[in-house]
């Protein structure tokens, strides 16, 4: 896991002061060693940040040349079949000189097309590639897009990164925020692929090739476009997600559960065996839930001491796993170590996050998911985790929520819906809102009703649906009337839409599980693992993104992956082999944190600063009137507005803390 940048400057210009500025900006990202490498007669410059993992040698330094000298290769990730590829190239002559996995991807793009490679390898994995004979840059990013990607051109430069912030060290950088993205933050909380926050500056598509000329590097293509297989010049893919959808359904295994439980344990054991290859420390983040969990029981399987497992807890009951994670790390026998944060602990964060992620998330499990980044890297460089399983495996409520629904919408649209529209229906919401909230903590906690009036209000989303899928969009949008919220929209691109190709996929569920694929997933959850994990110099691995098993399982019909309605039915299968069910057959708890309580409480004069009538008028991007009607419910308590007040402040606070700040830290 590291850091990288490089840029190709289009005038003369002193490379070597900005290489050493990029990589100071990058520092937390690799604090074990740094290196750069400078092309004078091309103008170009590779930057690197190492945190050592594999091969601790200085024979891992980077940038790193292959053996004929041809390539030169800045390298963020791992490639974890590395080992079963070098004994590949052995056998066709190629010698090593160290034991890391970049020395076997300079011998490997030696051997074969750059394509061919990157079908072989499976990793997560962010690169850029200098051919010196062919004078031609190639930029590529892993197949889910665990490492991040950026590229652009500015002023008469061309530059990428793994991180924003590495742009900002050019003097000449001066982009306009992109208002397209902004409308991606209001809508879904995150910035989606090829846009970034800034006008200019694209994010690879994950499962992306980029491969520009010297002469495209320093003149953008007329017809380059940064969607994916969209012209010549775009970016290409090798691997996508869409691909996968459009294969039939496999309904090989209907009938046959234990047959497809095989074959799903024997890719996790090897997946989570291929992930623990390390020369360093390595443990797993434990929350209780089933994905965590799973990935827990396979390590310790394949260990033969107690594996480190971490865990956070709050004194939020309702946000509280920790109790869980324990019971399952006791019944594994891990070394568990658990850390009960304070409230003051997770506040301290906030004012970090705009450094931490250089473009606005509005994702507030980004602030535990640091926490325990940064507790976990007191004992260990490597964190297995188990992202992913939500995604794959439908664990998420609003996958099943949308199909249930609209089996009922004539009635609802016909009696109820009418109804919760008058003054009486409102009065009646907020009856038993007031009434759920008062005695919730009269009920066990497997009864408890998680935010009672959004619950009551998703129903009134179902009105003039077309379908599941269109339901599924209006639930996951966290401000309905987002056209409202912004002064220009009409100004704005729209923002992602689901493929044409998808639309012909054979059930509602698989194809809003492939938009979260394609999407949500690569965009805000590893996006935000990514970034939290980083600051705290910590690298981490998902076993269950493994290629592998994400073409099995995708490849599933719903009625397999999703029987009777029942979320993570697989997973849950397969985790009864390692654990008693009872140890995590209980409700998704989720990990965040209680931010509409903060923004009421500790966090309201840092939200009423950045949300006053003056600061939403420097920014000039949203209608002031309705975000300060919205505030003042959600003080007074009449609505619980965090959802979609937290994508406004994660705006304003990345507006005014990184981006109109030269500074690169605190």
């Amino acid at each position: 896991m590291c850091g990288i940048a490089g840029f190709r400057v289009g005038e003369a210009f002193d490379l070597d002061s900005l290489a050493k500025r990029t990589s100071a900006a990058l520092s937390h990202r690799g604090p074990d060693d740094s290196g750069s490498w400078i092309e004078t007669q091309e103008r170009i410059a590779f930057i690197h940040r190492r945190l050592s993992i594999v091969d601790l040698s200085p024979e891992g330094h980077q940038p790193m040349f292959s053996a004929s000298g041809r390539f030169v290769i800045v390298f963020n990730g791992e490639i974890y079949n590395y080992l079963d590829i070098k004994a590949d190239l052995i056998k066709l002559g190629y010698s090593f000189r160290g034991t890391s996995d970049t020395e076997v991807m300079l011998a490997a793009f030696e051997e074969w097309p750059i394509e061919d490679c990157l079908k072989r390898f499976n990793g997560m994995f962010a690169f850029a590639l200098w051919d010196k004979k062919e004078k031609r840059l190639t930029l590529a990013r892993d197949r889910l897009g665990k490492k991040p990607l950026y590229y652009g051109w500015f002023s008469k430069s061309f530059g990428f990164a793994s991180e924003l912030k590495a742009f900002k060290t050019h003097p000449a950088f001066d982009l306009p925020v992109n208002q397209s993205a902004v409308m991606h933050l209001v809508r879904w909380g995150y910035v989606a692929a090829p846009l970034s926050i800034y006008e200019g500056i694209y994010k690879l598509p994950p499962g992306g090739v980029l491969t520009l000329t010297s002469a495209a590097l320093e003149n953008k293509s007329n017809d380059f476009s940064p969607y994916p297989n969209a012209s010549t010049n775009a970016p290409q893919t090798y691997w996508s997600v869409t691909d996968l959808a459009k294969r039939p359904a496999n309904h090989s295994y209907d009938g046959a559960e234990g047959e497809l439980l095989d074959e799903m344990e024997r890719i996790i054991s090897s997946s989570t065996q291929i992930r623990m290859i390390a020369d360093v420390p390595l443990g797993a983040f434990l929350s209780g839930g089933i994905d965590s969990s799973l990935v827990s029981a396979v390590m310790q399987k394949q260990s033969s001491r107690p594996i480190r497992t971490y865990c956070i807890g709050f004194s939020e009951k309702s946000y509280d796993e920790a109790p869980f994670a324990k019971a399952i790390a006791n019944h594994l026998k891990t070394d568990h170590t658990e850390l009960y944060i304070s409230q003051k602990d997770t506040l301290d964060v906030v004012p970090r996050l705009p450094f931490m992620y250089d473009e606005p998330l509005a994702d507030p499990s980004q602030i535990p998911s640091f926490l325990v980044s940064a507790m976990a890297r007191k004992h260990v460089t490597v964190a297995i985790t188990g992202d992913g399983g939500d995604e794959l495996f439908a664990g998420y409520n609003r996958y099943v929520w949308p199909e249930r629904v609209m089996q009922w919408s004539g009635l609802l649209n016909a009696t109820v819906l009418p109804v919760l529209d008058t003054a009486v229906g409102a009065s009646l919401v907020n009856l038993a809102d007031r009434l759920i909230t008062s005695t919730q903590h009269l009920l066990p906690s497997s009864l408890r009703v998680q935010r009672p009036r959004q619950a009551l209000e998703k129903l009134q989303l179902v009105k003039g649906a077309a379908d599941s899928g269109e339901l599924y969009q209006r639930l996951i949008r966290y401000w309905q009337d987002s056209d409202g919220v912004l002064k220009n929209s009409g100004r704005m691109s729209e923002p992602f839409v689901l493929p044409e190709d998808l639309r012909n996929v054979e059930d509602a569920l698989s194809r809003v599980m492939y938009w979260d694929l394609a999407v949500y997933l690569p965009d805000d959850l590893l996006a935000k693992i990514d970034r939290a994990t980083m600051a705290a110099a910590l690298e981490s691995r998902a076993p269950l993104l493994d290629y592998r098993l994400v073409e099995l399982i995708s490849g599933l019909p719903a009625s397999v992956r999703v029987p009777n309605g029942e979320k993570k039915h697989l997973l849950r299968k397969l985790l009864e082999r390692y654990i008693p069910k009872a140890l995590f057959d209980r409700p998704k708890m989720g990990f965040s944190v209680p931010i509409g309580d903060w923004i009421r409480g500790p966090l309201r004069p840092w939200a009423e600063d950045l949300l006053s009538n003056d600061s939403l008028a420097a920014t000039g991007v949203f209608n002031s009137d309705l975000v300060r009607k919205r505030f003042e419910e959600h003080q007074r308590g009449v609505r619980n507005w965090q959802n979609q007040l937290w994508t406004i402040l994660s705006y304003q606070s990345w507006y005014f803390g990184f981006f109109k700040s030269r500074a690169l830290s605190e």
